[in-house]
């Protein structure tokens, strides 16, 4: 089994074969600056909620999305309701909402519930 910590600062590999492993971390308010301003490779930011049942079906697709992107973005789920300082500081006002971030800087921006075909057309367009 690999451990993946979730500050490295390049994409998580497989220390048998080397492939490319997904990369799916949560983050808080205290730790959002290490995971995803530091991050030398670009992060899929996925503001969420328990409650929220968009979100609810967002996230395997999602999950997806970082397993077919593996070793190209890393997956970072927000709890909107556990990090009142990262919602305030990127302005979030509707979940689910979707963030793609190289080297702290936004670079395009989701919101709302999509079809999978959708967000991973979207995320791919941005990633490339």
């Amino acid at each position: 089994m690999n451990r993946v910590w979730s500050m490295a600062e390049s994409a998580p590999h497989c220390g048998s074969c080397n492939s490319a492993l997904p990369w799916v971390v949560d983050t808080s308010d205290d730790t959002y600056t290490g995971i995803v301003e530091r991050s030398q490779v670009p992060v899929l930011i996925y503001m969420c909620a328990p409650w929220c049942p968009p979100c609810r079906r967002m996230t395997p697709i999602l999950e997806q999305i970082a397993k077919d992107l593996a070793g190209r973005v890393k997956l970072v789920e927000v709890e909107v309701d556990e990090a009142p300082k990262i919602i305030e500081r990127l302005a979030i006002r509707s979940v689910p909402t979707l963030i793609v971030m190289k080297g702290g800087k936004a670079l395009a921006t989701h919101v709302g519930a999509a079809p999978a075909v959708i967000v991973r057309s979207w995320a791919e367009e941005v990633l490339v």
